[in-house]
Order: structure tokens, then C-alpha cells, then sequence
């Protein structure tokens, strides 16, 4: 993976701050049982992480200091994943949540992101989506932006058999 890693540039549209009451209202939308243990792998400036409920077990890593938690080898199991992921590395990210997350996880992604590959291959791992809303961040330069949530062996709300036309 890390040869996959070294290929992928460094984009400046990767790093977008989320605004902290959209962190907060993404958290909230989730079923977070309280002996979850919750990852942030995108740390940032922490409103992912700093909002997550204090009696849960959690940890982060950042992609801006990958000598220091690098995401992708991160080993340890993690019940959810919630955070924003660089846009440009979304496939690594999702191959790397389904090996590592027992329930799910949860990103901001762009609109265009949601691709019948990428779906067929989460269908493959077992993750399936259950929750999908539209959000507009005015200083995100209008980039329309989805919030989703995969579950593990849960019902999609989503057929993937594409009609073709």
C-alpha cells in the first residue's frame, strides 16, 4: 500500500477544515454505543475527534504527520471511523476502513465520489451504505459535498445494479 501511497500527489483541495458544528451534527447522526472505540484518522484541527463522546475509547492519526500515526498502518481494530478524508487518496482510505472497522464509518466525500466501483467494492467487503445526506459548506468553494455512512452487514439503501441506457 505504501507504493500506492508514494504515487498519489498531494493535491491542494486534500486539506478542507470541517467546520466543528458539522463535525459535531456528523457525530450525533450516528448509532455510537457507548464501548465503541472511535478512530479519527484525519485529525486535523480535531473536531472530529475532540467531539467525540468522552465515555467512548478513541484514538486518531494524521495524514499531516505520517511519521508520527499514519493511518495507513494502523493496525488496531476500530468500531467506527468518522472524520473527512483527503479526496484524493478516498480509494486507499476505503480499501484500508474495511479491513480495520467492525461497524462502520462515516466521511464527508465530494458528490462525484460515489462511483459503482467503489460501491460494488464496499458491497463486496460486506459494507453497505445506510445513510447519505447533501451538504453545502459556503467556504468550501462550492464543492458539493456528501456525508456517508457504511455499515458492516447492513441493509443498503442503495441497488447497485446500474440500469444501462
Amino acid at each position: 500500500m505504501n507504493s500506492q501511497l508514494n504515487k498519489c500527489k498531494k493535491r491542494k483541495n486534500d486539506i478542507i477544515y470541517t467546520p466543528e458544528d458539522l463535525a459535531v451534527n456528523i457525530i450525533k447522526s450516528i448509532n455510537i454505543k457507548k464501548d465503541d472505540f472511535l478512530l479519527d484518522p484525519f485529525f486535523g484541527e480535531g473536531v472530529f475527534y475532540n467531539n467525540f463522546p468522552n465515555e467512548n475509547k478513541k484514538d486518531f492519526c494524521e495524514i499531516e504527520k505520517p511519521h508520527e500515526k499514519n493511518f495507513f498502518e494502523y493496525n488496531k481494530n476500530v468500531d467506527w471511523i468518522i472524520s473527512n478524508p483527503p479526496f484524493s487518496k478516498l480509494t486507499l482510505v476505503l480499501e484500508k476502513c474495511t479491513k480495520i472497522c467492525n461497524k462502520g464509518f462515516c466521511f464527508i466525500i465530494l458528490s462525484t465520489a460515489l462511483s459503482v466501483k467503489r460501491l460494488n467494492y464496499l458491497e463486496s467487503e460486506c459494507f453497505f451504505l445506510t445513510k447519505i445526506s447533501i451538504i453545502e459548506v459556503k467556504s468550501w468553494f462550492g464543492f458539493n459535498c456528501l456525508v456517508v455512512v457504511f455499515e458492516k452487514n447492513k441493509s443498503s439503501i442503495l441497488e447497485l445494479k446500474p440500469k444501462k441506457f
